[in-house]
């Protein structure tokens, strides 16, 4: 598919998406709600780009049983895949977000059973009269208006929300983790550039002193030659400050120290560049991208609270008694036991839930903002990172020209030179022309990286 073709169904996706969010106030189903919304957002996927059939599924569909990031053939990268994913500590704190709504999910549906209460007391008047007594008692709101169960379909969306988040957080460091992996091995490579580089002009200095001395060169060929050393040495300084950090953000994301780490960063690394990508499987992503179904999640979840408020203005009905009791141990026979039916309906003071009512209203209407924009971040991204990928592929394409050219130039300037055609000054400006192409170079193939990331964790499916 073309990269137009593509920016016009990420536009579409979001015109889509948007009208489906409509829905999100008018139903309150939970599950139910999300996957009427995901088949009504199909339909109109469908409607918006009648191109979506000519998209080569089965393509994108062997995508989805490989994860994206072994498409690097880096064994080790798979294995800081694996450790991240375990102890990371974003992901270990998305995993107990959903612990927390889980036990939020638990302390209301325990408001939907009785609740029975022991009692006890014990009363001595002047030391003479002694008397305890002690009994069984319970309530139970009935919830005749469903307030409690508003609250607790409110709790089941939160938890279907941070699960979404939860797989959004895996995607997110992934993300990181492997534009880190990248910029480290990328940092590696410059760094055996300039020392590699560092080593053939300091070589380079010494012939160019003989020839000073024999009066073949001029002492500004020696000065520029000076001038590239110590400008090599300075970016060596920098990279190995760059390395330094890169390293330890590696070792943050894997919970290890960076000298745990260094044995198995010295090993060669494999990294290999994906020449292509598979086509965006649309359909699937409007079903299945964790941002957007934490923030439908979200509006699902909010809507219920809303509905809640509202409830808490109509009366409470509860039953109260006690299953037995004696007032005396002297006594014990004498059991009693009681039930009342109560209602309490609020009159005066009703401020505070109405005040609760708009509250939640304010929450519906910032959790549909939360998913318009995420649909709209989530389309651009698609369209963003597709058309990067290409332009950086097509970058890349030209630095590679421009490094096999600037090294041709070089070699005949050092050829044109020995045969007494050229200066040395034409060997030193060939000289820069190539360290310059080769930095461009490595630079370029790091941006290409990192686009074919942002393609595959905006796009792949398996999240």
């Amino acid at each position: 598919m073309e990269t137009k073709s593509i920016q016009r169904c990420g536009m579409s996706i979001a015109m889509g998406l948007l009208l489906s969010s409509c829905m999100s106030l008018s139903e309150n189903s939970g599950p139910g709600f999300i996957s009427g919304t995901q088949n009504a957002v199909s339909g109109q996927v469908s409607e918006f780009l009648p191109t979506l059939n000519e998209v080569p599924r089965e393509a994108f569909k062997s995508q989805q049983a490989l994860n994206w990031w072994e498409n690097f053939e880096d064994p080790f990268l798979n294995f800081l895949v694996a450790e991240t994913l375990q102890k990371s500590f974003d992901m270990r704190r998305a995993l107990t977000n959903v612990e927390q709504a889980e036990a939020l999910l638990r302390g209301v549906q325990a408001d939907l059973v009785p609740s029975i209460n022991l009692s006890g007391d014990g009363l001595a008047v002047d030391y003479s009269d002694f008397g305890a007594g002690a009994g069984l008692g319970g309530d139970w709101n009935l919830d005749l208006f469903g307030r409690t169960r508003q609250g607790v379909k409110e709790a089941q969306s939160n938890i279907a929300a941070n699960q979404a988040l939860v797989s959004d957080t895996r995607r997110l460091v992934l993300t990181r983790m492997v534009q880190t992996y990248v910029a480290y091995r990328t940092t590696e490579a410059r760094v055996t550039l300039n020392q590699s580089n560092l080593a053939r002009l300091q070589e380079k200095r010494g012939r160019i002193d003989r020839l000073v001395q024999s009066g073949y060169s001029s002492r500004l060929d020696l000065d520029r030659a000076d001038t590239q050393i110590s400008q090599i040495e300075s970016n060596l300084a920098a990279l190995d400050a760059q390395k330094s950090s890169l390293r330890n953000a590696l070792a943050i994301f894997m919970q290890q120290t960076p000298r745990a780490l260094d044995a198995n960063l010295s090993r060669p690394n494999s990294l290999s560049l994906p020449t292509q990508v598979a086509p965006p499987n649309l359909d699937y992503i409007v079903r299945h991208r964790p941002d957007i179904r934490a923030a439908e999640w979200g509006l699902v979840s909010a809507t219920h609270g809303e509905r809640a408020a509202q409830l808490a203005l109509y009366p409470d009905v509860s039953l109260n008694g006690s299953i037995f009791n004696f007032s005396s141990l002297t006594n014990i026979g004498s059991l009693t036991s009681s039930i009342v039916a109560s209602i309490t309906q609020p009159l005066f003071g009703r401020g505070r839930l109405l005040a609760g009512v708009d509250l939640e209203t304010a929450r519906v209407k910032q959790a549909l903002l939360n998913y318009e924009e995420a649909v709209f971040q989530a389309a651009l991204e698609i369209d963003t990172t597709l058309t990067t990928w290409d332009r950086r592929q097509k970058q890349l394409s030209f630095d590679e020209k421009t490094l096999n050219t600037a090294i041709e130039a070089q070699k005949r300037a050092q050829k044109l030179f020995f045969a007494g055609q050229e200066s040395f000054t034409a060997v030193i400006v060939a000289e820069n022309t190539r360290l310059a192409a080769e930095e461009s170079y490595l630079l370029s193939r790091q941006a290409a990286f990192n686009s074919y990331i942002n393609y595959a964790a905006a796009t792949v499916p398996n999240w």
